[in-house]
């Protein structure tokens, strides 16, 4: 029977309206060139339709066809080789081949033809023969009328890339299946969409029913083995069903050109599966040349199941569902607003290394993850260099937040809270703490920001500095002894209940000290002051953080856990304790409540946030703990002494060159604004960072350490300066 311009005609020619071309001398022998009877019989059809009888019609000679086409069962059209035949009018055919030779079927300004199909070019679709040829022929002829693909029932094996152009339709593959054949160690895409140079953009297509597997699993080693590749698309809809055994399967990505900008954007994706992939959707910018920017912006992605690989050869390696990404030369790349609806991830811990992550952001900015499943996950969710503003919720599972991200605390955890979703209001987000931090008296007790204090872990005792902890390039780490605690105090007159959420090492508590109105500590032995709101995690007692009695923990690594307090608790203890050698890198705490909770400093009025306390200028810091406008307020004041400090210059840059332990000549990108006794900061391989002053400043790109490195110092290694002036001289 028909199915849309598909049909079988047996009809000869005789009827009215129908004019066979083989009345028109037409032979269809593949030998004689058939194209000035041809153009006859389609002068002749001004008032019907051409019919082709079975034969193979030889065409030597660029030729129109604007008459619409009918073609008898093993009628072939047939142009030779640099030769391109027009096709204008409607095409009515059996799914069987009615293109060949080595010429060009055209579709341009054809508006009468919806769909064209591979078995026209000669597909098989019987899982045995390579249909890539055929499929590229296809798509390319698509791709000149704006002519949408269908596929039909049946297995399309194909070898090596076929690559859907912007300017084609929709694509169609609802009831097949693509099996790539290629090599295991043969890394390419199976299916491109869209313009891969980044010139063109299409908008508005439907790619439907997509089903493509890779007959031989990729090992996962490189990312250039992708499923489907979509560059350029606006506001059109990817429906998935299955894609499987690439290293990435689905990969939408926005790709500027040499000219213009571009984008992947408003696409609405809907995967049902996509399993033993090393990455499922990869949301994704290309390189740029620093000019013109790449988009992957406000895209949705609806459901599906992730899952990770079993395979043996897969077990040292990292797997995500989703990963939201960019090339490494994409300078000014936008990944913001893209949304995760209800998506599953399961994607199961590698056996011998590497981890399981559910959603890794490596860039991007207030991305939601909303209502998903998280089971079988190192990670729920990974954050990583300049990401902030992304929030997630979970509807069914664990969380377990990775912050690895410059702007830790910025990244927001919803939780489910009494069986109802409750978006949090944030109390407060400490941001990465190496910023936070510097050393109060040159070199050995450090301080932290205002409003934190620092608490000793055998009693109730809180601090504004303290030995014993180093900053480090990705949080602060406690060095002596078995634990030590930072924190903040809040003011629960507003609200009762809290959850806090902390990115840091593995042994890592989270204790609450309850206070009455009096300011003094409730033990926690009198009763159950306070609550787990978190329901899988158990509150416990322990006497840490006070003098005497015992105060509420969790013992658990970087997570999330939640309390409520009792009517009687006026003000509570928030601390994070971290075990010796561990590092933490930020915490962050919420409420479900609509009101405004105060966060109480235990020692002076206001300082202004992140500000600190000293008793020198600093001398030494960590990544950018400084910035231009930062105080440190003189701890002990006295005559002829300043008030304090501020910070009136700071310089980054990278040093060009590898530089030996030892070595004081560093060469640097930039020298500019550094001067003689600015503190600098070398960033070593060994993960530390070296602070000394600069001795000299000796060209615009080299300058002279006071201190040799202790050890060396790869190309590229970060460098830190900054300059501070005292401000209040006291009289």
């Amino acid at each position: 029977m028909p199915r849309g311009n598909v049909g079988i005609f047996l009809n000869k020619g005789g009827d009215s309206g129908e004019h066979n071309v083989k009345v028109y001398g037409a032979f269809g022998d593949g030998t004689t060139d058939d194209r000035a009877f041809l153009n006859t019989a389609n002068a002749g059809a001004s008032d019907g339709d051409l019919y082709f009888p079975n034969g193979t019609y030889k065409i030597s000679s660029n030729l129109t066809i604007s008459a619409s086409c009918r073609f008898a069962k093993g009628a072939v059209l047939s142009p030779d080789n640099g030769i391109v035949v027009t096709i204008t009018g409607n095409i009515y055919a059996p799914l069987n081949q009615i293109f060949g030779g080595e010429g060009t079927i055209s579709f341009a300004g054809n508006y009468r033809l919806k769909e064209a199909y591979p078995e026209w070019w000669g597909a098989i679709a019987d899982d045995s023969i390579d249909d890539t040829s055929q499929i590229n022929a296809c798509f390319t002829a698509a791709g000149t009328g704006e002519i949408s693909v269908k596929f039909n029932n049946g297995t399309y094996k194909f070898s090596d890339t076929i690559t859907f152009p912007y300017n084609a339709g929709n694509l169609d593959m609802e009831n097949c299946l693509m099996s790539f054949t290629a090599l295991n160690t043969t890394y390419t895409t199976a299916i491109v969409i869209g313009d891969s140079t980044g010139v063109n953009s299409f908008m508005r297509k439907y790619f439907k029913g997509i089903n493509v597997q890779r007959l031989n699993v990729s090992d996962h080693s490189n990312e250039a083995c992708i499923g489907i590749q979509i560059f350029n698309s606006y506001n059109s809809t990817i429906d998935v069903k299955d894609i499987r055994f690439f290293t990435i399967g689905l990969q939408l990505i926005g790709k500027p050109s040499a000219s213009n900008s571009n984008a992947s954007a408003y696409n609405k994706i809907l995967p049902e599966i996509l399993t033993t992939n090393k990455i499922g959707i990869d949301l994704n910018v290309a390189a740029d040349n620093g000019v013109y920017t790449a988009y992957c912006n406000e895209n949705t992605i609806i459901g599906g199941r992730f899952a990770g690989s079993t395979s043996a050869s897969h077990n040292t390696l990292d797997r995500y569902g989703i990963r939201i990404s960019k090339s490494v030369s994409a300078t000014i790349a936008v990944l913001d607003g893209n949304k995760i609806i209800g998506s599953s991830f399961e994607m199961g811990a590698p056996s011998t290394s590497g981890s399981a992550i559910g959603i890794k952001c490596e860039y991007g900015r207030y991305n939601r993850i909303i209502a998903i499943r998280s089971e079988s996950n190192d990670y729920t969710a990974q954050y990583e260099n300049d990401s902030y503003g992304n929030k997630l919720t979970v509807a069914y599972g664990t969380i377990a937040i990775n912050d690895l991200s410059t702007r830790p605390g910025l990244n927001v955890t919803q939780y489910a809270y009494n069986a109802m979703w409750s978006y949090l209001k944030p109390v407060f987000q400490s941001g990465n703490l190496n910023e936070k931090a510097i050393f109060y008296n040159g070199s050995a007790n450090m301080s932290i920001g205002y409003p934190m204090f620092l608490a000793y872990y055998s009693s109730v005792t809180r601090v504004t500095n303290r030995a014993g902890w180093n900053i480090t390039t990705s949080g602060i780490k406690y060095v002596t002894g078995t634990y030590d605690g930072i924190g903040i105090r809040i003011d629960t007159s507003n609200a009762k209940t809290f959850f806090v959420d902390w990115a840091g090492d593995t042994n890592t508590e989270v204790y609450f000290i309850p206070y009455d109105v009096n300011g003094s500590v409730i033990d926690a032995d009198a009763g159950s002051y306070v609550l787990s709101a978190t329901p899988t995690s158990a509150i416990a007692k322990i006497a840490n953080f006070v003098t005497a009695g015992k105060s509420y923990y969790f013992s658990a690594s970087a997570g999330q856990r939640g309390i409520t307090c009792h009517a009687d608790v006026q003000f509570v203890d928030i601390i994070i304790a971290v075990d010796n050698n561990e590092t933490l890198k930020s915490f962050s705490v919420y409420t479900p409540e609509p009101y405004d909770v105060p966060v109480i400093y235990p020692f002076y009025d206001n300082l202004g946030a992140g500000n600190s306390f000293g008793t020198t200028s600093p001398t030494k810091g960590a990544e950018r703990s400084w910035y231009v406008g930062k105080k440190v307020w003189n701890a002990t004041p006295a005559s002829a002494q300043y008030i304090g400090w501020v910070c009136v210059n700071k310089k980054d840059t990278t040093l060009t060159d590898g530089e030996p332990i030892s070595e004081t000549v560093m060469v640097v990108g930039s020298s500019s604004t550094m001067v003689a006794l600015d503190i600098i900061g070398i960033a070593l391989d060994d993960g530390t960072i070296h602070w000394t002053t600069i001795a000299s400043v000796d060209s615009g790109t080299q300058i002279t350490l006071t201190v040799g490195l202790p050890s060396a110092a790869g190309a590229t290694k970060a460098v830190y300066t900054n300059r501070w002036l005292g401000f209040g001289l006291i009289a």
